[in-house]
């Protein structure tokens, strides 16, 4: 499989049909229990469309933010392709810089491109990623009184920070708790569905609901 580089120098990061930035509602009628692992400490959809490839659906954005290949077909064009070594004149051409960190190869020109070598620097697959333009500092609440959220976002640091978080992909939902109270978000839209009291069993009235 190939990509093309478009008129202006401009990649598109894309692996068939899937495509960086992409949100969870395009993506979301190919997902199934089969495929698709919820990630519980990294809030994350993890799906394996086809052998050797991964997409991260990042759940707090509602996007595909990360797709890693390690298809042995796939080229970006007729230089960068998984199975050949990586040479001075690949580097040169793409911009690339080795970071010790991850190490992998990341491009000064490409900034969503990143190229994975083995210890002989071979081309063993590429990653896209995109986390510019993303707010990734420690997870906030936007409101004080938690009963009052209308959007998973309006709470999201109290259920991160307390480790509640969960997704049900058959029925779209997202799951929180915070002290006796579950909450309940439509995985879509991350618009909250139900709150309930777990000591009683009784389901508290939304803000949604209230503005209805």
């Amino acid at each position: 499989m190939k990509i093309k580089i478009k008129k202006g120098d401009k990649m598109e990061y894309r692996y068939k049909n899937i495509y960086l930035e992409e949100t969870i509602e395009e993506i979301f009628p190919e997902l199934n229990n089969s495929n698709t692992k919820y990630k519980r400490s990294t809030f994350v959809l993890l799906y394996r469309p086809y052998e050797n490839i991964e997409v991260y659906i990042y759940l707090k954005f509602g996007e595909v933010l990360l797709i890693k290949i390690f298809d042995e077909n796939f080229q970006i064009d007729n230089t960068l392709k998984v199975g050949i070594a990586l040479t001075d004149e690949i580097i040169n051409r793409y911009d690339l810089y080795y970071d010790d960190f991850e190490e992998v190869y990341l491009s000064k020109k490409y900034k969503e491109l990143v190229v994975i070598v083995d210890l002989a620097d071979n081309i063993i697959g590429f990653s896209f990623v995109k986390d510019e333009g993303r707010d990734w500092s420690s997870p906030k609440d936007k409101i004080k009184n938690y009963l009052e959220c209308k959007n998973l976002l309006d709470i999201y640091g109290s259920l991160y920070n307390n480790d509640t978080l969960d997704a049900d992909i058959e029925k779209r939902e997202i799951y929180g708790q915070l002290d006796n109270y579950k909450f309940t978000f439509d995985i879509i839209t991350r618009d909250i569905k139900s709150i309930q009291d777990l000591e009683t069993g009784e389901f508290i009235k939304t803000s949604l609901e209230s503005n209805k």
